[in-house]
């Protein structure tokens, strides 16, 4: 499944259905409903971060952003998701008691109705590769990580940003597919831009910025009233991270 998505989306493979709409070739938006799921997705996104996600941004047409949360979810929801079911008269235990699909750092997860097992997420350090920077805990939801440190400065950011610049976003959410989009569009927008966002569309976000401080939004519906992230040990104990911001928690 995840081969075949990247086979039609692709925008390094010639053949790909995106490589052919950027030569101007929109024929897959009529003939394959999960191009126009996709591209539909994308429209979407432009319009309510305010183009802080844009998959025309560099002129062609590029779904990069969302498209790896969405397959990534897409399969979770098709293959693992189910495995945490429960019979219809809940008589029977479920065939796994919690399921997660990880591509590229970024995860849905999910456990099964009767259990109380948590996921523990390492949040890894933008500056340190390898040092976790915080920790969060989910059961049923998703987590997506936006940064620089992997990948260079590979997506477009605002004149703002260049004021007030972050180095990396993550952001927690029910969907993956939610939370690859906000990653990326609060980190293109900057601190600023990104503190607004996350108040407007009730994000979880965690922000860290050049100087490895970090800056959080929560809203507590998603840790049950509690701080989603938690700051990891060595965070109290290395220097180069003493200077660190207050969270800012929405009630």
């Amino acid at each position: 499944m995840l081969n075949d998505i990247d086979e039609r989306f692709s925008p390094y493979r010639a053949d790909s259905l995106v490589s052919m709409a950027r030569r101007g070739d929109w024929n897959a938006l009529l003939c394959d409903p999960e191009f126009h799921e996709v591209y539909a997705r994308s429209a979407l996104a432009r319009q309510v971060t305010h183009a802080s996600f844009d998959a025309f941004a560099q002129g062609a047409y590029d779904p990069t952003g969302i498209v790896k949360g969405w397959a990534i979810e897409k399969a979770f929801r098709r293959f693992l998701r189910p495995l945490t079911y429960t019979s219809g008269n809940g008589s029977e235990r479920p065939f796994a008691e919690a399921v997660a699909l990880n591509g590229g750092g970024d995860m849905q997860l999910a456990v099964a109705q009767c259990s109380d097992f948590r996921w523990n997420i390492g949040i890894e350090s933008p500056v340190a590769p390898g040092e976790l920077i915080a920790r969060c805990h989910l059961q049923d939801g998703a987590v997506a990580t936006s940064g620089f440190s992997k990948r260079g400065h590979h997506i477009v950011t605002s004149p703002e940003f260049d004021v007030h610049p972050l180095s990396q976003v993550t952001i927690l959410s029910e969907s993956l597919t939610d939370a690859d989009m906000w990653s990326t569009a609060c980190l293109s927008s900057g601190e600023l831009g990104a503190v607004d966002m996350a108040r407007r569309n009730g994000l979880t976000m965690l922000a860290i910025r050049p100087d490895a401080r970090l800056g959080a939004f929560e809203l507590p519906s998603l840790a049950h009233g509690t701080p989603c992230f938690e700051v990891s040990d060595s965070m109290d104990s290395n220097p180069s991270h003493a200077r660190m911001s207050t969270s800012i928690r929405k009630e």
